[in-house]
């Protein structure tokens, strides 16, 4: 997994835990929560790598949001497992790389 995306995945999981829990997405599976906000270039990656897609293909240059595809969906589980919580997302995600460890293994 590239470094990139991992970020991605990680502010996916952010994500995740502050507004997963909300009437509006808690009774939806966490590949329908709509988990990533950005324009194509920023995800390209994780879409070609098949962790996440675009609910609504936005044009070149307009934000879109995004679902984690059931491979995303296992990077996040695969979080949960090592307990990132919210609080490890403090000094630029260091505590949840920690917890994470050699992210090309994931």
């Amino acid at each position: 997994m590239k470094l990139k995306v991992l970020n991605l995945l990680l502010e996916a999981h952010r994500r995740n835990l502050i507004h997963g829990k909300d009437d509006v997405n808690k009774n939806k599976p966490l590949g329908e929560r709509w988990l990533g906000l950005g324009t194509e270039p920023n995800y390209r990656e994780a879409i070609a790598d098949g962790y996440m897609k675009f609910v609504s293909y936005p044009s070149f240059k307009c934000m879109g949001w995004l679902h984690l595809t059931p491979k995303g969906e296992e990077i996040i589980h695969k979080f949960e497992a090592l307990g990132i919580v919210l609080e490890d997302f403090n000094s630029f995600d260091f505590i949840a790389r920690q917890k994470i460890g050699d992210y090309r293994k994931l």
